[in-house]
């Protein structure tokens, strides 16, 4: 085996000055194909669309709904801003808001100034959430949702296990109108797998509605075979009359992942103020509580 190794080395080494001369005759096909490389490597990039008008209309272009659906339509990480002349305005829509897709929607303006938008849910017909988020990526920040009698933000697990959908919902105020009401709930299909980061919210009340009005703020849920990994850090809930947080291993074969820290939950009279509940068959929670 060594005289064989030996004799293909010296073979190669007499081979050295035919292979220079090929490659200088396909010069030009070699310097050509690094930069074809490179322009398939390159991703298209990230849109922008704002938000021009306060009307809740998915014809009328520069809606919050119609960019919406122009973000669904769209292969590309979309981010929806709003024009600061909008700044302190709010939009009521009549139907839920849906997110699906690679979305990031952000109540601010080009130069990442906050605008103070406000998301009425007085108009929502029973069992309509004002935002629900059906997205392999997505982010919700800064917005103030007022008036809801379902949830304030909804998310879905929408990829099937063991890829992830990735949700991020940050410093939002999230005001309810009834008592049956959930700040943010998210939750998965069967089979589907979620990883959400939720940080930086505030969850209460209504002035109309003052003391315990607040089902609970924060609900994170499995069905069979879905999987959870959750952080959630930094709100603060107010008057909930079931859990401040609560998170269930609903499904059987599910689990759930959570870190759970620096929290201000108070007013909570039924469950306490952060429960964990493993309720389905083979169902599983690892959960840190800080």
């Amino acid at each position: 085996m060594a005289r064989k190794v030996e004799k293909t080395e010296h073979d190669l080494n007499t081979r050295h000055a035919g292979l220079t001369g090929l490659l200088l005759l396909c010069g030009l096909l070699l310097t050509l194909a690094p930069t074809a490389r490179a322009q398939t490597a390159t991703s298209t990039p990230a849109a922008t669309l704002t938000v021009t008008t306060l009307t809740d209309d998915a014809k009328t272009p520069g809606s919050l709904r119609y960019q919406l659906n122009r973000a669904k339509a769209m292969s590309t990480p979309t981010t929806i801003i709003f024009d600061p002349a909008l700044s302190g305005g709010t939009i009521t829509p009549t139907r839920r808001l849906e997110l699906s897709g690679n979305i990031h929607l952000l109540a601010q303006d080009a130069a990442g100034m906050s605008i103070g938008m406000t998301l009425d849910g007085s108009r929502l017909p029973a069992g309509n959430d004002v935002l629900t988020i059906s997205s392999n990526t997505a982010t919700v920040s800064g917005f103030d949702i007022v008036n809801f009698a379902d949830a304030g933000i909804a998310v879905s697990g929408s990829w099937r296990c063991p890829a992830k959908a990735r949700v991020t919902l940050s410093d939002n105020v999230l005001i309810v109108a009834t008592s049956t009401a959930v700040g943010i709930e998210v939750g998965t299909g069967v089979s589907q797998c979620l990883a959400v980061t939720i940080s930086g919210n505030r969850i209460a009340a209504g002035p109309s509605r003052p003391g315990r009005s607040v089902n609970s703020g924060i609900s994170i849920a499995t069905r069979d075979n879905s999987r959870i990994e959750a952080t959630v850090s930094a709100n603060t809930i107010t008057g909930a009359t079931l859990d401040g947080i609560g998170i269930y291993a609903r499904g059987d074969n599910s689990r759930i992942e959570a870190t759970v820290s620096a929290n201000t939950i108070t007013d909570v009279t039924w469950d306490g103020g952060i429960g964990i509940y493993a309720r389905g068959d083979n169902s599983r929670i690892e959960a840190t509580v800080s």
